[in-house]
This record gives C-alpha cells, structure tokens and sequence, in this order.
C-alpha cells in the first residue's frame, strides 16, 4: 500500500500511473465503489474518502484531481482522500424514486 498527501512531489506522478492503469477497467464482477461521509470521521480529519477498484479511478483523476488532497494506492485498488469543503452531501446527489 502506497500512501502520498498533496504535499509530496511524487503526488501527480503516482495520480497520472494509476489513471493510466484504472483506463478501460471494469474491475470485473466485483468492482466496488465505496463512498464514506462518516461525519465523526470527517470532523477529526476534514477529509471525505472514496474507494474503487475500476475504472472509476481514472474518472475521479480526470474530474476531481485539483480536489485530491491524498491517495491510498493498493495496487488493485486506490482510495482517494478529498477535502470535506468541496464534496455535496450525498442527499444533493440521490434521487428519490417517485411512485
């Protein structure tokens, strides 16, 4: 597992390997994407987190990058650490299904 913060100069090389890795990844039948707003979690540290192991990863590169403050790289999965500030609380994204 390789963990790197914004800070670090080795940030954008490793954001660029595992978007070019995750391209045209489905991830196969147990792709996973994992959302965590857990709000004791987002008090202490500030930070928002998403999971993937498809190619997710790389729409997340593409979109979010300048809002990737940190990355957990697992080599068959990636977990991205954004800054709480710019992530809308998931209600403003779920749609509820009208009857």
């Amino acid at each position: 597992m390789t963990f790197i913060e914004k800070t670090d100069p080795r940030f954008n090389g490793l954001l660029d390997k595992i978007q070019k890795d995750f391209y045209h990844n489905s991830g196969g039948p147990d792709a996973e994407e994992v959302w965590s707003r857990h709000k004791r979690e987002v008090k202490e540290t500030g930070r928002v987190s998403f999971y993937t192991n498809g190619s997710s990863a790389c729409n997340v590169i593409k979109r979010c990058r300048p809002g990737i403050v940190a990355v957990r790289y697992f080599g068959n999965g990636v977990e991205f650490l954004f800054d709480d500030k710019i992530v809308r609380p998931f209600h403003t994204l779920a749609k509820v299904k009208k009857d």
